[in-house]
């Protein structure tokens, strides 16, 4: 049986066979994970009745802005000078007071934060995402995002790019 193969099939298995000739793995290359937000918790305990979590979203139904950590399931652990890019998909409520602002935290495999990209501070209404980034990693360490969550506001989801 001959197999018949386009130009752009032929190129692109071309380009697939050298990739993985030289030793570069189309797998390994890029490592990109959305999260819920419904998967975040208080920063501190004490305030986690201060959240709802729906299927949707987390919630803050307190007065007044709160902290939240979202956990991160790395999947390169060894370090990187490609970086960490994340997404975090957000709602603030016209109501509230305070703005968003997250962070990309950076640890150690001991727990020492080492680096951390912010998010620009977001002051208006409606859904929007916030980036930050991250330039290097550590080996065998993890990572986190914390967000200050105003009141009244929605927390989607989060994404993240591992290079």
């Amino acid at each position: 049986m001959k197999l018949k193969m386009t130009k752009s099939a032929s190129i692109t298995f071309g380009a697939v066979v050298y990739l993985m000739s030289t030793g570069y793995s189309l797998a390994s290359a890029v490592e990109d994970k959305i999260y819920t937000g419904a998967g975040c918790h208080a920063f501190l305990g004490a305030q986690g009745g201060d959240f709802n979590h729906y299927s949707r979203s987390l919630r803050n139904v307190a007065k007044s802005s709160r902290w939240t950590l979202c956990p991160i399931a790395r999947e390169k652990v060894t370090s990187s000078s490609k970086g960490v890019v994340a997404f975090v998909r957000v709602k603030r409520s016209a109501a509230a007071s305070a703005s968003f602002q997250c962070y990309l935290l950076n640890y150690t495999v001991t727990g020492a934060l080492t680096s951390w990209g912010a998010s620009p501070a977001y002051s208006g209404s409606g859904a929007v995402p916030l980036s930050m980034n991250m330039s290097s990693t550590n080996a065998y360490g993890h990572y986190a995002i914390q967000c200050r969550v105003p009141s009244g506001s929605d927390l989607f989801s989060y994404r993240v790019v591992e290079f």
